[in-house]
């Protein structure tokens, strides 16, 4: 019982060190602009194929200011009040 959780306690550490280094490597490169640390992104947005930046979609930009421009006058007059 003791030896299975002295393993498990190695495991846990040796995991979390692995996952440390590699989220200061991604760090890293990103303060060299060589990557960008992001899961998700804008849906008008894609990342370039060198995955070291963002592009805009024009087609969908376009929809975004569109439902942008239709909410605007609600919000306006929730700001008079």
């Amino acid at each position: 019982m003791i030896y299975r959780k002295r393993k498990q306690c190695y495991e846990y550490r040796n995991n979390s060190e692995k996952i440390g280094a590699s989220w200061a490597q991604k760090r890293k490169l990103a303060r060299e602009g060589r990557a960008v640390i992001i899961g998700h992104c804008p849906s008008w947005l894609r990342q370039t194929e060198d995955e070291k930046g963002f592009e805009s979609m024009p087609e969908r930009v376009k929809l975004v200011h569109r439902v942008r421009a239709k909410q605007e006058p609600s919000h306006a007059n929730l700001e008079r009040n």
